[in-house]
């Protein structure tokens, strides 16, 4: 005779790693995912949650294993698809983050975060204009998502477009006020050295 794990266990485990996971004690929530998986070995959702503690601890390479498990048993699981890109980006693979947030987005057109994790890489290649796109995107989804105010009044101010910016900062101070107070500095950063500088020379 054998022992065996409950299966009425499994949610209890995934539960907990779900916790540990979202509270970045992310190297406990392995070890409650991984008994988890035991009992379920072909459940895409556990394999997804275990990939990204796996990428929070820096294991890269477990991590995109647990993605791409995921995306096997479950092909239109766009959540997998988006933490996929990411941990390509992490490991300094742009093109290929691309490629998985881009197909997250085709999946889940309303997946915020995906549009926003676009966004970013683009904005960091330079591509400004496509930045932009993906931002907006990420905000018709998810119209109080902060950060990507934030950044996409960031791109606003790299190519020039103070006006712009400064729509964003408006709504961001009714989200984020300390967030916005930072993105204020930003957007006027060439004002504030510029005073700086006459101060010094007075």
């Amino acid at each position: 005779q054998t022992l065996r794990l409950n299966p009425g266990f499994t949610d209890a485990f995934y539960n907990l790693g779900l916790s540990y996971n979202r509270s970045q004690r992310s190297a406990e929530a392995i070890d409650w995912l991984k008994r988890a998986l035991e009992v379920r070995p072909a459940q895409a959702e556990l394999l997804n949650e275990l990939g990204f503690a796996y990428s929070q601890v820096g294991r890269k390479q477990e991590a995109v294993e647990s993605f791409m498990e995921a995306i096997r048993l479950k092909p239109d699981f766009s959540d997998a698809y988006n933490n996929l890109g990411v941990a390509h980006f992490k490991a300094g693979q742009a093109s290929e983050a691309i490629k998985f947030l881009q197909r997250a987005t085709d999946l889940s057109p309303g997946l915020a975060v995906a549009h926003f994790n676009l966004g970013f890489i683009l904005q960091n290649q330079g591509r400004t204009r496509q930045a932009i796109t993906s931002y907006k995107q990420a905000l018709l989804s998810k119209p109080d998502f902060a950060e990507a105010h934030h950044n996409l009044a960031v791109v606003y101010v790299q190519r020039g477009e103070r006006s712009a910016a400064l729509d964003h900062y408006t709504l961001l101070k009714s989200i984020d006020y300390e967030m916005a107070r930072k993105l204020f500095e930003i957007i006027y950063q060439d004002k504030i050295l510029k005073a700086q500088n006459q101060n010094d020379r007075e």
